[in-house]
């Protein structure tokens, strides 16, 4: 299905269980956004599958932030968001397990920074990122707040093959309070911050490079 959305807001509001988006193709004109996760129910909401779907010129792919209970279960394969304006996932009400495999947020085209945070996980726990990939505008100036991926509270993170491209801060960014991350055969290219800057404990960090 292809759509084009002139609304500011969310394309699709989540609010309960159970929900597959597959096979969707969506162009934002006015800098809408795709999906707002929205629990409000005080209790878990579960399974979620987004696979197939490509965005241009959105804000958020994902934005979980009218949220004030956690999910569990979502699976994201095979994504590409192009143009991103804004976070491509803004995550901090995931527990257990978030799969996400071959997505792309891609700021490329730009004249200036991307100036936020592609990948932004927060108060987070149990997930796995694969051939996830963080694509920059052009960097003329260094700025710490938008890195490609950030965490900040967030435990039992799996993170192999993935890319951080010319980012204005850190290609991956763990903030306080992250603990056991596996971080391996993963990169960061022409970030203006650090390659990979880790404040958490009990990290394993194997096969990854700076360039």
């Amino acid at each position: 299905a292809s759509i084009k959305y002139t609304g500011v807001d969310y394309l699709f509001t989540i609010k309960g269980s159970n929900v597959k988006i597959i096979g969707v193709t969506a162009t934002f004109t006015n800098g809408g956004s795709f999906i707002s996760i929205a629990n409000t129910t005080g209790s878990y909401i579960r399974e979620f599958i987004f696979n197939n779907i490509i965005t241009v010129g959105a804000t958020h792919f994902i934005d979980d932030s009218d949220s004030t209970s956690n999910y569990v279960s979502m699976y994201i394969d095979t994504v590409e968001c192009k143009g991103q304006l804004g976070r491509c996932l803004s995550i901090a009400h995931s527990f257990a397990f978030l799969l996400i495999k071959d997505l792309t947020s891609d700021a490329t085209g730009r004249n200036t920074n991307a100036n936020f945070t592609h990948f932004w996980f927060e108060n987070s726990a149990g997930m796995q990122l694969s051939h996830v990939e963080a694509e920059g505008g052009l960097v003329n100036s260094y700025d710490a707040t938008n890195a490609g991926f950030y965490f900040k509270n967030c435990q039992a993170v799996w993170i192999d093959k993935c890319l951080a491209d010319t980012c204005a801060g850190a290609g991956f960014y763990q903030d306080l309070g992250c603990q056991y991350f596996y971080i391996s055969n993963s990169a960061a290219s022409l970030c203006c911050g650090f390659g990979f800057l880790l404040n958490g404990s009990y990290n394993q960090f194997t096969g990854c490079w700076v360039v």
